[in-house]
């Protein structure tokens, strides 16, 4: 019985709460970084009402008096920092907010990031490969198979930038980052291995040599 009354108690506080409701809005949107986007929505209900939504926006009308539907039309400016996913809130006075997909899409800065990134990615899987292909270990050790891995990511980032699908691009280079980044830390950990061998060397060949110059030094000069 309590939880019945309880249960009345919200929608009756809900239905005092938000007497308008924003009918219809965008299911996504798409914007490009730095950018804007204007869309519509539309608000039923009555009294002054407003609508507004996360982040930087321009919206007219400010405010008017709905006794029915009322519609709206909101451009918002992306303040992003990265290209990605998210989501955009939209807010109605008197009203339940809805949140909307958005995609917020490379600008032309980072179209020549995504350039530079892919070239810096291709050289780097060179060296990589080529390193590896020195290795015994490297197959067992399933560098190779991640080697390969790689560079088909890499050739379809290159057929996104070809046909100018930068985001999708930007996604397929983001996503193998933690790949690559395993690929450099393993080379890497092979040249410091081969330089402690180095330096181990050439460290004894001094200490020998220091032995046998101070033996002729003794044997000769202080004798």
């Amino acid at each position: 019985m309590n939880s019945k009354i309880f249960l009345i108690s919200i929608v009756l506080v809900s239905s005092v709460a938000f007497s308008n409701v924003i009918l219809t809005y965008p299911s996504s949107l798409s914007v490009v970084r730095g950018g804007n986007v204007t869309f519509t929505v539309y608000v039923g209900g009555s009294g002054k009402c407003s609508v507004w939504t996360s982040g930087r926006y321009v919206v007219e009308p400010k405010s008017v008096s709905i006794n029915g539907a009322a519609k709206f039309t909101v451009t918002y400016i992306s303040t992003e920092p990265n290209v990605g996913d998210g989501y955009l809130t939209i807010y109605a006075t008197d009203s339940n907010p809805v949140k909307v997909k958005l995609r917020v899409l490379p600008n032309d800065g980072d179209k020549i990031m995504i350039n530079e990134t892919f070239s810096d990615d291709i050289k780097k899987v060179k060296y990589i490969k080529e390193r590896i292909s020195r290795d015994p270990n490297a197959t067992a050790n399933g560098m190779v198979g991640l080697t390969n891995i790689v560079i088909e990511k890499l050739w379809v980032a290159k057929s996104y930038i070809d046909s100018g699908k930068y985001y999708e691009a930007y996604k397929i280079l983001s996503g193998m980052r933690p790949q690559l980044n395993a690929l450099e830390n393993y080379v890497g950990q092979k040249n410091c291995s081969y330089k402690s061998y180095v330096i181990i060397i050439v460290g004894a060949c001094t200490l020998l040599l220091v032995l046998i110059v101070f033996e002729v030094f003794r044997h000769y000069v202080l004798k």
